[in-house]
């Protein structure tokens, strides 16, 4: 059962000694922690590491981690700069980008019961907004993932990505220009 209580409270209650409510953290952002890593078209092994090294650095840090802001564009904070640092490795990048799980293309409907002929296309548009999404430069990229994605809003965004709001919305409008471009052809069939 999902713990109900906020992500301050729960920062909170770890920091008086109950060390379960640092595991219901790890557990409440593990699937969109990892998914955000792949998103930026690192190997799923790299992405599990990542995932181990952000919530390591998060341990280490809830101690001085100012419980008046919000915990999740922290949580993000930590998990980009995480990336970014291993990013310029060689072993971080996928050699070719593979196929997110049904349903993680911006307004594909889940599969359920359709046609074996829109699961397929469904599956085909996921697969080219991720392609597109992982040629995306960097700042973009980052912008474009915790908004649609993560669900950050831009000035959550701009706390994250230390950047102010405004150059936040420009790097998103950027992105959006880019896979307007790159995904045109294919949304107008």
């Amino acid at each position: 059962m999902e713990d109900s209580r906020s992500d301050r409270d729960l920062v909170l209650a770890f920091r008086l000694g109950d060390r379960e409510m640092f595991a219901v953290l790890v557990r409440r952002y593990e699937e969109p922690l990892y998914r955000f890593f792949r998103r930026h078209a690192v190997a799923p092994d790299v992405a599990d590491d990542l995932f181990q090294e952000t919530f390591l650095r998060v341990f280490r840090g809830l101690g001085s981690f100012d419980a008046e802001r919000e915990f999740r564009p922290w949580l993000y904070t930590v998990a980009l700069n995480c990336l970014r640092k291993r990013i310029g490795r060689r072993d971080a990048r996928e050699p070719a980008p593979q196929a997110l799980p049904d349903g993680d293309a911006p307004g594909a409907p889940p599969s359920g019961e359709r046609a074996p002929e829109a699961a397929a296309a469904d599956h085909e548009l996921a697969e080219r907004v991720r392609r597109a999404v992982a040629t995306l430069p960097d700042g973009p990229r980052e912008v474009f993932t915790l908004y649609q994605y993560q669900g950050l809003s831009y000035a959550q965004i701009a706390e994250t990505v230390d950047r102010p709001l405004g150059t936040v919305k420009s790097l998103m409008h950027s992105a959006l220009v880019r896979l307007r471009e790159e995904l045109g052809d294919y949304l107008k069939a």
